[in-house]
């Protein structure tokens, strides 16, 4: 589920590569896209608003296996959304970049960055921001 501000129907897309996200956030270059395996590719998600969370369709998602010890990064984007509806969720982290924000003793979430597309204005320019943190729910089993 995640999180988004307007409610309109997305097209969410989900990617995931092994390791960190470092070095691997300029989407516009096929190296980088060759990092990510694409997860999830879903049209019409409902989004709900601000602080209801917005489910993706039971069977859009693949499963992932995460081994002990293992980092897995993760990239959630609305691909066109229009930024009048307010796009994906997130906080503004406090400098916790590359540190663990939440977890316990079988997962570990780790703080990322935003990533900001001209589309609007026909362009293809990206901008990282960072220390942002992901609003949604991970759901996981043993």
């Amino acid at each position: 589920e995640l999180a988004d501000g307007g409610e309109t129907l997305y097209h969410v897309q989900i990617y995931t590569k092994k390791g960190t996200y470092d070095g691997h956030t300029d989407i516009n270059t096929n190296t980088t896209l060759s990092a990510w395996e694409i997860l999830c590719d879903a049209n019409n998600v409902v989004g709900r608003g601000q602080y209801i969370p917005s489910p993706l369709p039971s069977n859009a998602m693949q499963r992932v296996y995460v081994g002990a010890e293992s980092i897995q990064a993760f990239y959630v984007t609305l691909v066109d959304a229009p930024t009048v509806t307010g796009g994906l969720l997130y906080t503004n982290g406090n400098g916790n970049q590359g540190l663990v924000y939440v977890g316990n003793d079988v997962l570990q979430f780790v703080p990322g960055v935003g990533l900001i597309t001209d589309l609007e204005g026909g362009g293809n320019s990206m901008s990282v921001v960072n220390d942002r943190i992901w609003n949604g729910v991970i759901y996981f089993m043993l």
